[in-house]
């Protein structure tokens, strides 16, 4: 900071004062507190980097819509047989939002979508089947270090 004020002429062989003022000390902002359930916070990071690994990718989209690209006759099968839809894209929306006061309550969910996706695609010849039930069992061994 420059102290702009015009400073009068010492005269010859005096000490000249320097024109620069101190800068005034700059206060540290208030650290925003994250207010949700310790167990919400370490769910959203968790998934959050089981995300980037891409190991349970399919997991992460959004359940209603990939039934509907299913077709009718596999969407109202899947309707009939999952009784309660969960995907990681929901679990990480409720972490985000601190519905989940305990581990175990996030564990539940992500087991759930690995469990709906055996449940269902296990006894059908389908050309994705392999796929999706090696990122059931990836998700669940995942889950068990959570």
């Amino acid at each position: 900071c420059v102290n702009l004020t015009p400073m009068a002429v010492a005269p010859r062989g005096s000490k000249r004062q320097s024109c620069v003022t101190p800068s005034p000390v700059l206060k540290r902002p208030k650290p925003v507190l994250d207010t949700r359930p310790a167990a919400s916070a370490s769910v959203e990071c968790q998934l959050n980097q089981l995300r980037r690994t891409r190991v349970a990718g399919l997991f992460f989209e959004d359940i209603k819509k990939v039934v509907k690209k299913l077709g009718e006759p596999l969407e109202a099968q899947y309707r009939a047989t999952v009784a309660r839809p969960m995907d990681l894209s929901q679990v990480l929306q409720r972490a985000r939002a601190g519905k989940y006061g305990l581990k175990d309550e996030a564990l539940a969910d992500i087991v759930l979508c690995a469990d709906n996706a055996t449940q269902f695609w296990d006894p059908k010849p389908h050309p994705v089947r392999a796929i999706i039930l090696a990122q059931a069992e990836a998700l669940r061994a995942w889950s068990k270090g959570l």
